[in-house]
């Protein structure tokens, strides 16, 4: 699978910009890119939103089921929730839910 759909992946490439190039602003980001700068926002926002220990899960697992299923809408309502913990909970709860091959 590559970058392109998997949000987490491709949130973490573009906040990598900012890092190691001479880019401050989302306007110069979505340039470079070829996007416009609110979806290099919405997907900056994504990975800085959620705690490591889910991006870090998300980017080392292989299992193309579970990054075909935490797709960016369904990882959008955790940015939205207060505290880590309940982010953390909240995906190991959306972890089991994920379908397996039959």
């Amino acid at each position: 699978m590559n970058n392109r759909n998997n949000p987490v992946l491709q949130g973490l490439q573009w906040l990598r910009l900012f890092e190691n190039e001479s880019v401050n602003t989302y306007a110069q980001a979505a340039e470079i890119i070829g996007v416009c700068r609110g979806r290099v926002w919405q997907l900056v926002s994504l990975v800085t939103r959620l705690p490591k220990e889910i991006t870090d899960f998300l980017v080392a697992n292989k299992d193309p089921y579970i990054r075909a299923h935490f797709s960016e809408r369904r990882l959008r309502p955790l940015t939205l929730l207060e505290f880590n913990e309940e982010k953390v909970k909240q995906f190991q709860k959306m972890l089991m839910e994920v379908p397996k091959p039959s």
